[in-house]
C-alpha cells in the first residue's frame, strides 16, 4: 500500500511539475490569413495572375495523406494548371469555411516560421459526367520570410472520392445483368406465396436475420422479419390483396465481388374491407441475396399514402 501511495503521490508530482514551453503565438486574424484567403479565392477564379503574386518561384505542395518519402511535389505551375482545371470543369464550384471552422496563423518561435492553418469543403459537379466532388479539404500552409507569399502547401483531402472522380471518366463493368436467374425464380416464389396468403412460405426464403426498409419509413431504419410480417398483417386487417401482377420482367444484377441484387416491379391490387373500394399500389422492389440464396435485404418503394386515400 506505501508503494503504491508513493507512486501516486510521485505521479500526480510529476503533472504538477511538467514544464510548458511557448513556441509560439496563434492567431485567428493576422496578415497570413489574409493572404491565404487571397490565395483561395484566385485558386477557385483561376486568377493567374494573383497566384503568380502570392505563390513563391519555388513553391512546392505536397499531398499529406501520402506516406511516400519519395513523393514529388507539385510546383508552382502545377497549382495554377489545377486552378484552371477545376474552375473550367466543375459547376457551383467553392471552396469555403467547414461548419464553424475558422483558420489560424502560428508565428513558431523555434524556427521563426509562420504556417496558416485552414478548415474547409471543397464542393463542385463536374460539367461532363455530373460527378459531385464534396469533401473535407483541409491545408497548412508555410509562409516566406517576409510573410508576403506562400512558400508551401501540405493539402489533405478524401484521396478515395479522388480516385471515385478519375475513374467516372472511363467505361467500367461491374458485373452481369440476367433477366433469368435462379435468384429471380426465387423472387418469383416469394411473390406467389405472399400472393397466395402463404405468408409462412414467402418468408421461408429470407435469411433469419435479415432486414426490410420502406420508402414511407424513416432513413436509415429498418425491420426485422417479425416486425415486417407484423405490419403486413396489419395492413391486410384493413385491405385484402386480390394480386400481384408482374410489371415487365425482374433484373438480376450479379455484382462483381459485391453478392446480387434482383430489382423488380409489380403491381398489387387491394380491397378496402370496409368500403368495398378496389385500388392498384405500383411497387418497386430490390432484394439482396447472400451466397447461399437467401434473401438478406429487402427495399420496397411504394406511395404508402395510398392506403389512406382509399
Amino acid at each position: 500500500m506505501k508503494k503504491i501511495i508513493l507512486l501516486l503521490l510521485f505521479t500526480s508530482t510529476f503533472y504538477v511539475n511538467a514544464q510548458k514551453n511557448p513556441n509560439g503565438k496563434i492567431f485567428d486574424e493576422h496578415p497570413g490569413i489574409e493572404l491565404v484567403e487571397r490565395f483561395n479565392k484566385a485558386f477557385v477564379d483561376a486568377d493567374e495572375a494573383v497566384l503568380n503574386e502570392l505563390l513563391t518561384d519555388d513553391f512546392k505542395a505536397y499531398n499529406g495523406e501520402w506516406m511516400n518519402k519519395d513523393q514529388n511535389f507539385s510546383t508552382k505551375q502545377n497549382i495554377i494548371n489545377q486552378s484552371k482545371y477545376w474552375n473550367s470543369s466543375l459547376m457551383n464550384y467553392s471552396i469555403n469555411k467547414r461548419g464553424a471552422s475558422y483558420p489560424d496563423a502560428l508565428e513558431y518561435k523555434r524556427n521563426n516560421t509562420t504556417w496558416v492553418y485552414t478548415y474547409d469543403v471543397f464542393h463542385g459537379i463536374d460539367k461532363n459526367n455530373g460527378f459531385k466532388i464534396e469533401m473535407p479539404y483541409d491545408r497548412s500552409f508555410i509562409l516566406n520570410d517576409k510573410g508576403d507569399k506562400i512558400a508551401a502547401m501540405i493539402i489533405n483531402y478524401n484521396t478515395r472520392m479522388m480516385q471515385k472522380y478519375n475513374l467516372s471518366f472511363e467505361t467500367i463493368k461491374n458485373g452481369t445483368i440476367y433477366k433469368d436467374h435462379e435468384n429471380i425464380r426465387t423472387l418469383r416464389k416469394v411473390i406467389s406465396f405472399f400472393e397466395m396468403g402463404d405468408h409462412d412460405s414467402a418468408y421461408s426464403f429470407y435469411d433469419e436475420n435479415a432486414r426490410f426498409s420502406d420508402i414511407n419509413s424513416p432513413i436509415g431504419s429498418s425491420q426485422s422479419i417479425e416486425e415486417n410480417k407484423a405490419g403486413f398483417e396489419n395492413t391486410l386487417s384493413n385491405f385484402d390483396l386480390i394480386s400481384i401482377d408482374e410489371y415487365g420482367y425482374p433484373d438480376l444484377l450479379d455484382y462483381e465481388g459485391n453478392g446480387s441484387e434482383t430489382i423488380s416491379w409489380w403491381t398489387f391490387r387491394f380491397k378496402n374491407k370496409k368500403s368495398g373500394k378496389v385500388f392498384r399500389v405500383f411497387c418497386h422492389f430490390s432484394h439482396s441475396f447472400n451466397d447461399k440464396g437467401k434473401i438478406i435485404r429487402q427495399v420496397a418503394y411504394y406511395n404508402g399514402s395510398l392506403f389512406d386515400q382509399n
